[in-house]
């Protein structure tokens, strides 16, 4: 982030140190001309102030000895408004208890210096995302080096400028970079603490003596090992992408020995776990390598702006036969269709473009031609890939032998009530209606029902729903009125709408 030596050295601001400020980085620039702003900070700014409404010859030391405490790192003083110039008492006081100082001359608006600010802080943003391309391109190619663990674990101590592990799932030391590298001491228990939670369960945490973040390595079952990475400060945005692709290529690694092909497959499946996890840009840079693969094209990866996630399960054998048959599919469709085993290495995920070639259609056919079923999710933006991948795995739990194919979509155009299991569904409606599925005059408690299903797909509107029975007005109001005495809940209540709607959609197979 930037400092205030970069404001200082920023041409046209014309900013004069007076005294020199820590080299911590500057998290923000605020102006605030209150005696104790110290309530509205936290911490890391540039205070830019003109001293109103204190004299220059006043006791400076409180003010700048709470600022200091309130971890601000420089006052920029506007000379030539409030007072002529910095005033020497406020110079002695940040000389004794900080923070810095710097005199802004009456030229110089506030606002010029804070747009100077957020300007050095948006460069620094665009270096870091450019260094992070760099730096992901690097490993991943790294991964494909006979000795690709220690490669790529090297190549990662080297961009984050820090000391990186991978140990095995009992803490021993199984490759480091720089040879120094030594675990933190408490690594065992952190692994203890993680391992139920498997290849999802990782640990960053934040000390005096640096960042340390541990992540489970490998691509399916249980971790082949974890990495570990201590740094002296907390991972940016862009190294934590970075960390993200070495974990991804790491699993890779872990699994050397395939053959070519087999290489490929999980080059596809770390792209694809990026991509779904949200890191678009590394799993396309993956993707680019798996397409540099002995008889690829090398093509560019032409993933869809729209995408569309397929799981399927089956057998061992159906699973790996329709990977077969998407892979051969896609060395024509190039990476817009990308498959891979699913994390349980009991299925597969499979992500196509929406409205590309292949379709989620022909994969459909592919994956059931296989001896597969089908859960298709919705269809999203590349970004949001993880969504339809979560919409795919509940469709996928919702198939049957005799109907193997299940698209999400299907659940939004027929409602929430589709989405539940006949069994609990029938459960929920009887417990709801019970009240008035047992009344002793049949004939009103089917009045009762009817009338609430108008008045509910009339949005509780008497007069239409009167209109709907050939009823009066009032006759609709007694019968909800009833209906909420019988049920002990008003119609007022968003809940009760909402259940009473599912619960009537399945009352004609609740037995009277």
């Amino acid at each position: 982030m930037p400092t205030v030596a970069d404001l200082l050295g920023t041409r046209g601001l014309d900013l004069v140190e007076v005294v020199p400020a820590r080299p911590d980085p500057v998290r923000w620039v605020t102006t605030s001309e209150l005696l104790d702003p110290t309530a509205f900070l936290e911490g890391g700014e540039v205070l830019l102030t003109t001293g109103l409404g204190r004299r220059a010859d006043a006791d400076w030391s409180r003010y700048a000895a709470d600022l200091a405490a309130a971890g601000v790192v420089a006052v920029g003083f506007g000379a030539g408004l409030s007072h002529a110039e910095v005033p020497p008492a406020l110079e002695r006081a940040c000389r004794v208890t900080g923070p810095g100082l710097f005199a802004v001359p009456r030229p110089t608006p506030f606002i010029a210096v804070a747009r100077t600010f957020v300007d050095l802080l948006r460069a620094e943003e665009q270096d870091a995302a450019a260094t992070a391309v760099v730096h992901q391109r690097e490993l991943a190619r790294a991964a494909t080096r006979p000795d690709a663990r220690e490669a790529v674990v090297r190549r990662l101590a080297q961009a984050l400028g820090g000391q990186v592990l991978v140990v095995d799932p009992d803490g021993a030391v199984l490759t480091r970079s720089p040879a120094r590298a030594a675990p933190p001491p408490d690594l065992p228990r952190a692994l203890r603490a993680l391992g139920p939670q498997g290849l999802r369960g990782a640990l960053s945490e934040q000390g005096p003596e640096g960042a340390v973040s541990v992540h489970p390595v490998g691509l399916r079952g249980r971790p082949a090992g974890h990495l570990v990475v201590r740094t002296p400060l907390a991972l940016d945005g862009g190294q934590r992408s970075t960390v993200a692709t070495a974990v991804a290529l790491l699993g890779l690694a872990a699994e050397t020995g395939a053959a070519a092909r087999a290489d490929e497959r999980r080059l596809r499946g770390c792209a694809l776990s990026l991509l779904l996890r949200g890191d678009r840009d590394a799993a396309l840079r993956v993707l680019a390598v798996a397409e540099e693969a002995p008889g690829r094209s090398g093509a560019a990866p032409a993933l869809a702006p729209r995408v569309r996630v397929l799981r399927a399960t089956g057998s061992a054998e159906a699973v790996e036969d329709a990977l077969q048959a998407l892979e051969t599919r896609s060395r024509t469709a190039g990476a817009a269709l990308v498959a891979a085993p699913d994390e349980d290495g009991a299925g597969l995920v499979a992500v196509v473009g929406e409205g590309a070639d292949p379709g989620a259609g022909e994969v459909e056919r592919l994956l059931l031609a296989a001896g597969c079923r089908v859960g298709t999710g919705t269809a999203v933006p590349l970004d949001a890939a993880g969504t339809s991948a979560q919409t795919a795995r509940e469709a996928l739990r919702r198939t049957r032998p005799a109907a193997p194919v299940f698209r999400w979509d299907d659940v939004r155009s027929s409602g929430v009530g589709s989405v539940l299991e006949p069994g609990a569904a029938r459960a929920f409606a009887t417990a709801l209606l019970h009240p008035v599925l047992t009344l002793p005059d049949r004939a009103e408690a089917e009045a009762l029902l009817g009338t609430a299903r108008e008045f509910l797909s009339r949005h509780g509107q008497r007069q239409p729903t009167a209109e709907a029975l050939g009823v009066h007005r009032n006759t609709v109001r007694l019968r909800i009125a009833r209906l909420e005495q019988l049920l002990g809940r008003s119609f007022d209540e968003a809940q009760l709408r909402a259940d009473l709607w599912i619960a009537l959609q399945h009352a004609d197979d609740v037995p009277r």
